[in-house]
């Protein structure tokens, strides 16, 4: 069964070669982990579906033919697909190292107080995006749809909500394209009334990954197209109105209560 076959061995020399800092780095300028992160969704959703095998993903990740072994047909699925399937252990460790890696440099970032540093990991990440790339947005909404349909663990949820923001690379196209999705599922009478929300669940888990990315959004170079893009498509005006919803328009009326007791006794006596 795909489940539980050995990874691929092209996949098992990737992590051998992320060992090294320097070829981490390669891996981030290259765009790998919305390659990867797409990947394991495509093979989490593939595990729970009848003949997921006879995808091309997956003869390609299993490295058999699946008209020609029988095996090749079959899936398994438990409570924790990802450790049960070599392959998806596989694909988040690369992407739990590489999201390490970003959040480390937007922490150094911070620290130092230079979030447009011209020589950093963010730098390279950018390097390449100064030309538009048609490739690089539908990738971006193949990876939100997949994002909507799979059921993932809270810890992934929690990696893919710190990374999401850095997906877009500082393109424009693609941070409006996120934004806009933040927009669209975000919806504050839901998530504020948790027991009423009656609709798909998998909504549910992907508005909060958008909150989590949203609260938790770093403020370096790379994501300012993003922050520019969530401001302009009225994202944080919402916010905005939600939390000032019901506040009183005038101040409460006066009352001795609101004064304290020395003062009331400082008060009676200048009146004897």
């Amino acid at each position: 069964e795909f489940v539980n076959k050995t990874a691929h061995p092209a996949l098992i020399l990737l992590q051998h070669c992320s060992k090294i800092s320097d070829n981490r780095k390669l891996m981030v300028k290259a765009r790998a982990p919305t390659l990867l992160l797409r990947m394991l969704l495509d093979v989490l959703n593939a595990i729970d579906e009848p003949g997921a095998a006879d995808t091309a993903l997956i003869s390609q990740l299993s490295g058999v033919d699946p008209e020609n072994d029988d095996a090749a047909q079959a899936t398994s699925s438990g409570d924790d697909k990802t450790s049960n399937c070599p392959t998806a252990a596989a694909l988040q460790g690369l992407i739990e190292l590489l999201a390490s890696d970003i959040s480390a440099e937007a922490d150094k970032i911070v620290a130092q107080g230079d979030t447009n540093a011209s020589k950093d990991l963010f730098h390279e990440m950018t390097a390449s995006s100064d030309e538009p790339d048609d490739g690089d947005a539908s990738t971006m909404v193949l990876l939100l749809s997949s994002l909507r349909s799979t059921s993932l663990s809270p810890p992934l949820r929690k990696i893919i909500a710190k990374l999401l923001p850095f997906l877009t690379y500082g393109e424009s196209r693609q941070s409006k394209e996120l934004a806009s999705q933040f927009v669209k599922y975000v919806d504050l009478e839901q998530l504020y009334g948790a027991e009423s929300f009656d609709t798909n669940p998998n909504d549910r888990y992907l508005m909060e990954t958008f909150v989590s990315a949203a609260t938790n959004l770093p403020p370096v170079a790379v994501c300012d197209s993003l922050r520019s893009e969530l401001i302009s498509q009225g994202f944080v005006s919402t916010i905005a109105k939600f939390a000032l919803k019901d506040v009183p328009t005038r101040p409460p009326p006066w009352s001795p209560a609101l004064f304290g007791k020395s003062y009331l006794g400082d008060s009676a006596k200048g009146t004897d």
